[in-house]
């Protein structure tokens, strides 16, 4: 007999803050100056799924954010998060909402 579980899906609102390089713009010795986007996002947890298969390529996704407008997303690579550094691992578009899989991002990112 299969026993399935269901997990309880995490949904909060919250901001997320888009940091994206402005290569134009220099700061302190000539580095390029990081730009910031604030955005509204719903944070939900990683599918056993999704998680299952990023871990096979080495990934380790934990949360899932929601932007009901995917038009502030422009392809950033990292954002913050409750004031922690978080990278994108993958995004996909579902129902007319951009979904961010994501995971902490190292110390040095």
């Amino acid at each position: 007999m299969a026993c399935l579980l269901k997990v309880n899906e995490m949904v909060r609102a919250t901001t997320i803050i888009l940091l994206s390089e402005n290569p134009a713009a220099h700061g302190v010795f000539n580095a390029p100056v990081e730009e910031q986007n604030e955005v509204f996002a719903e944070v939900m947890s990683v599918s056993q799924n999704e998680f299952y298969k990023a871990l096979q390529n080495g990934l380790e996704p934990e949360l899932v954010f929601r932007l009901t407008d995917y038009g502030d997303y422009n392809g950033e690579k990292v954002f913050l998060y409750e004031d922690e550094r978080w990278r994108v691992i993958r995004t996909y578009i579902q129902e007319e909402a951009l979904f961010i899989v994501a995971g902490k991002a190292a110390a040095d990112a």
